[in-house]
């Protein structure tokens, strides 16, 4: 994954950092101090809904709440949607 992105969030390249496998989009993006609508952090309140355009495969499988939030399979929550780190995400808010 060198080189290449870890997200492109509304057009913004967000680098990939050690950190990336495992962290949820919401870290990344906020960590890379980009604006982002966001509330509770803790996938209730729905406010970091997210479309994912391409790179669904470098996500980790949607929990059970997640999918109950966000049931459309272009739709993710960016504090519950967990990066992989083995490709980039390209999604828009």
């Amino acid at each position: 994954m060198a080189d290449q992105p870890a997200i492109v969030f509304n057009g913004t390249a967000i680098p990939a950092t050690p950190r990336t496998p495992g962290s949820d989009l919401l870290g990344l993006i906020l960590d890379a101090k980009v604006n982002v609508r966001f509330l509770c952090m803790g996938g209730t309140c729905g406010q970091c809904r997210v479309e994912l355009v391409s790179g669904g495969e470098h996500l980790e499988p949607k929990s059970d709440g997640e999918a109950w939030g966000c049931p459309d399979d272009d739709a993710r929550l960016a504090c519950q949607a967990v990066h992989r780190g083995t490709g980039t995400v390209v999604i828009k808010q």
